[in-house]
């Protein structure tokens, strides 16, 4: 299986952004994961996971070959991109993070 396949591009740029959805945006490597596991703690008050598909079921990644499945329904989460932010949906009660750090920082 593929991480990317066709089916999820296509339904990474039609999906609209629902009330309560967390984007984290930013280049990869940048530590969109790091962020995601911090609104993670932050919206089940501060308790980490207690297993590692505890996490993934909470955080997603758009356009992964999971974008549409139940996990995009789980709310509350974070919802990972690496688009841009003029081709990433945008919705007014939807939450975005962008992740900015020193690309220096990122290739060492």
């Amino acid at each position: 299986s593929r991480m990317f396949d066709e089916k999820a591009i296509k339904s990474m740029f039609e999906r609209k952004p629902q009330p309560g959805d967390i984007f984290v945006a930013g280049y990869p490597k940048s530590g969109t994961k790091w962020l995601q596991y911090i609104i993670y703690c932050i919206l089940n008050d501060g308790r980490p996971p207690t297993r590692i598909s505890e996490f993934i079921q909470g955080s997603t990644l758009l356009g992964g070959n999971h974008a549409n499945s139940s996990q995009m329904e789980h709310k509350p989460g974070a919802i990972k991109t690496h688009l841009p932010f003029h081709k990433a949906a945008y919705g007014p009660e939807a939450k975005y993070v962008y992740v900015c750090r020193n690309p220096y920082d990122t290739c060492v």
